[in-house]
């Protein structure tokens, strides 16, 4: 997790109540946040579409139909994180709506995703985001912050995948360095009307 990301990362755990924390595509022990919320004493669990080494990971979709159909419970996290990955996502509107039903009533999200940023098929890039849409995506929550992070604009982040499929050729402009990303934190409704 990128440092700036890291920040604000903590700013939304502390707002949230030490409990259940789900982590949406942590992907690999090494990116994942488990040692972060483990520490913040959150019984941690990972979502993902595929196995990995991340302890406590259920195979499934946060974009499947509901909340229940993603292989978790409804109402059943005080935290929800995901880190670069709604730009990844088929359906992120779908996505979004199963992070809120996924969420206890006045628990916190943490999404942070890209604006600007390189082509990088992990498997597939499909959206950027405006801190604007986040707010829209996550309308259902009371939005404590969305913003846009700059700290890693103009930095050569070049891919890395030996295959070539990230790599964006260089321009004359340095275009291809223009790394922005977006960050939401919002908070679910302590009361839920019916």
């Amino acid at each position: 997790m990128r440092q700036p990301v890291q920040k604000k990362f903590k700013q939304a755990i502390s707002l949230a109540t030490p409990g259940r924390a789900l982590e949406i595509g942590a992907h690999s022990s090494e990116k994942s946040a488990i040692s972060i919320l483990q520490r913040r004493k959150f019984d941690y669990v990972n979502l993902d579409i595929s196995p990995s080494d991340v302890p406590q990971t259920v195979i499934g979709d946060i974009c499947a139909k509901t909340a229940d159909e993603t292989g978790l419970e409804a109402g059943s996290f005080d935290f929800i994180c995901a880190t670069d990955v709604f730009e990844h996502l088929k359906t992120p509107w779908i996505a979004a709506r199963n992070v809120v039903d996924l969420l206890k009533p006045g628990g916190v999200a943490f999404i942070s995703t890209v604006w600007s940023w390189r082509y990088h098929p992990v498997p597939i890039d499909y959206w950027r985001f405006s801190h604007e849409c986040l707010q829209y995506l996550f309308e259902d929550l009371e939005c404590i912050e969305a913003d846009f992070d700059d700290t890693q604009r103009r930095k050569d982040i070049r891919g890395f995948w030996p295959d070539g499929r990230d790599h964006v050729e260089v321009d004359e402009l340095g275009g291809w360095r223009e790394n922005w990303s977006v960050f939401f934190i919002g908070k679910k409704s302590a009361v839920q009307l019916k």
